[in-house]
């Protein structure tokens, strides 16, 4: 049974298998002064729905919780630094489901702020990124069948966005397109006899859209949810706190 298991999970995965965790943040809208911090605390939940021309849709469910923290080095344009841990990382077939405990992700972006937001003007944002998320697996289910297993997948995700956004009083509602690709190696530390050790994959669906809001608490606390389709459903939650 373990090597028909591990064995269906290489077969999965061996046609274009994508990241299980897309763990970035919410996108910058609003900008420090110049060489100025700011810090943010974040929570993602995503989920994806793939389709494979011969295997059918995989989902994905992730969740994650961390910390960034951003510097404004030029007028419009700011580098973020993020890091955290992945909770309870799952995927799942039509055979099996895969389940981990944990994992960890980091990343850089650069954001540039061509037309910040203002009370007359709507603003454009355009934000760029590289991020790596590992997720570790041991269990695999299949029917009534459990296994043990060593498994890690690592995504290296790269992408970026460009939206539009309006001031409204205390809230900021944003709205655009996003493109992103990645890489994702599945290694299997505990190889059934005649299966391959690792496999390679990628994103399915490269094109989807971003929209959120902002919400301003008070002066240098605000408040983020921001969600994300077509190419991933997801949600996403932040505080951001004072700049100096």
């Amino acid at each position: 049974m373990r090597t028909k298991i591990g064995v269906l999970a290489f077969l999965m995965v061996g046609i274009g298998m994508t990241p299980l965790n897309a763990q970035d943040l919410p996108l910058y809208l609003d900008q420090g002064t110049k060489f100025s911090f700011e810090h943010r605390l974040f929570y993602n939940y995503e989920k994806h729905d793939l389709d494979f021309d011969t295997r059918g849709r995989v989902t994905s469910r992730s969740q994650a919780a961390g910390a960034a923290v951003s510097y404004v080095v030029a007028d419009t344009v700011q580098i973020a630094l993020d890091g955290g841990v992945l909770l309870d990382p799952e995927v799942s077939n039509s055979a099996s489901t895969w389940r981990g405990r944990s994992g960890y992700f980091y990343g850089i972006e650069a954001v540039d702020h061509i037309f910040p937001a203002t009370e007359r003007w709507p603003g454009v944002t355009a934000q760029v990124g590289f991020s790596s998320h590992v997720s570790s697996f041991d269990e695999q289910q299949t029917g009534s069948s459990q296994a043990l297993i060593d498994q890690r997948m690592r995504d290296l995700q790269y992408g970026g966005s460009v939206v539009a956004s309006w001031k409204l009083g205390p809230l900021t509602p944003y709205f655009g397109p996003r493109v992103t690709a990645s890489d994702v190696k599945w290694v299997d530390n505990q190889p059934a006899p005649g299966g391959p050790s690792s496999i390679e994959g990628h994103l399915d669906k490269n094109i989807g859209i971003v929209a959120g809001c902002t919400f301003s608490i008070l002066q240098g606390l605000e408040l983020q949810i921001e969600g994300r389709a077509v190419g991933e459903t997801s949600i996403r939650a932040s505080i951001q706190w004072l700049k100096y």
